[in-house]
């Protein structure tokens, strides 16, 4: 059995899962695996693995059946704990890796901010103004941003009634979770705040919606078997 057959199998025993489905991360179980003790690793690897019983392993480590068969079982609840398994997930490796990605961005958005600040400082120029424009466009009702009924008043009932309120969204499942808040609406927002000015804010949501959209095609399992009876490219719809 090779590395990668092997890494599928013990993915499929953390994730309860018949089958990897290709998203089996090979080097991030075998570190995984590492963090367990020696004997451990011996036992899930004599298991599944070679394929040997639990009577068998106890036999050649003078043990019960039952306390080889406790060690497997031991072993594998330690690698369901999300420090170990999140690494196991091709998928989460790569929703990982966009979350740091994200971070970055924003580090790298707020010292751009502060360099134009000790830019605009250092020609002499006031500040004063441009951050008063700003503290006013932050308070700022959403019943004035020329917003749609519909979204005006999901926003509202969600206790998001000023400008201020709306940058205080952080992440692009927060705006989602408003109810009756959907995808016209969520657009008319994002319009309304590049208008305002508040570009990196609106940026940022659209860039973690597209991801969003991005993960969601990728969950989505394949259609498999017949289809229904004239149920072709075009017959699904009539």
């Amino acid at each position: 059995m090779t590395d990668q057959e092997y890494a599928a199998r013990i993915y499929c025993q953390v994730f309860k899962a018949e089958y990897d489905g290709g998203d089996a991360y090979t080097q991030g179980i075998q570190s995984a695996i590492g963090t367990l003790g020696d004997r451990e690793q011996i036992m899930l690897e004599n298991y599944y693995r070679h394929g040997r019983t639990y009577v068998q392993m106890g036999n050649e480590f003078c043990l019960s059946g039952q306390k080889a068969r406790q060690i497997v079982q031991k072993a594998l609840l330690k690698l369901r704990h999300p420090s170990r398994s999140r690494n196991m997930s091709i998928a989460q490796v790569a929703k990982d890796r966009d979350m740091y990605k994200d971070k970055l961005a924003e580090a790298n958005d707020t010292i751009n901010e502060l360099s134009k600040l000790a830019a605009s400082l250092s020609k002499g120029i006031s500040t004063n103004e441009e951050l008063q424009a700003i503290l006013v466009k932050q308070e700022t009702c959403v019943c004035d941003i020329g917003l749609s009924r519909q979204a005006k008043g999901a926003l509202l009932r969600a206790s998001k009634q000023t400008v201020k309120s709306i940058l205080s969204i952080t992440t692009w499942d927060e705006l989602c979770g408003i109810r009756n808040f959907g995808v016209k609406s969520r657009g008319e927002v994002l319009v309304k705040m590049r208008e305002l000015g508040f570009h990196e804010w609106a940026d940022r949501m659209d860039a973690e919606g597209n991801r969003a959209k991005k993960h969601a095609r990728l969950r989505r399992p394949p259609i498999s078997g017949p289809l229904p009876e004239g149920a072709g490219p075009k017959g699904l719809g009539e």
